[in-house]
């Protein structure tokens, strides 16, 4: 089995500092696959990562700020503190144009550096959540999000 999905959030942080990245980036979403030996699968190329990872990755946008977020259940949105702080409202702009003005921040944690906004109706499904804790050394991990995103309708890249 090929699992592909959002590393879980407390795994995600420890594993981001395992792979040589600062922290968890506020321009992206980590993304980690892993093969699974059962009945020897072809991996997902890093093209097929994205298309399947970021139709659920938003940009998000404040007055001084933007970042990423990637949505979750119940029409969420799981975003960076840090991008969204001290706002209580945001823009959020999916890679198909959907465009969502004033999404309330639901809530906030600044010392993990995690929001929570929506709920929205969302144009895409979910993401799917793995946990990362079993992923192993030479993981490959991909990043997709929106850095130095331009204009008013950026499009993620990996």
């Amino acid at each position: 089995m090929f699992l592909c999905g959002m590393i879980g959030l407390v795994s995600a942080v420890r594993r981001i500092a395992l792979v040589g990245m600062p922290c968890l980036m506020a321009f992206a979403v980590l993304v980690a696959c892993e093969v699974v030996q059962q009945s020897a699968p072809t991996p997902l190329t890093s093209t097929q990562v994205f298309d399947k990872v970021s139709p659920s990755i938003a940009f998000i946008e404040t007055a001084d700020r933007q970042g990423a977020g990637v949505l979750i259940e119940g029409g969420h949105l799981l975003t960076n503190a840090q991008i969204v702080w001290p706002y209580h409202t945001v823009r959020v702009v999916f890679p198909d144009g959907s465009e969502f003005l004033d999404v309330p921040v639901k809530g906030l944690d600044l010392i993990a550096d995690l929001a929570v906004l929506g709920p929205i109706i969302a144009p895409t499904g979910a993401s799917e959540f793995v946990d990362g804790e079993g992923l192993r050394n030479g993981t490959k991990v991909f990043v997709i999000g929106y850095p130095e995103a331009t204009g008013d309708f950026p499009q993620p890249t990996i």
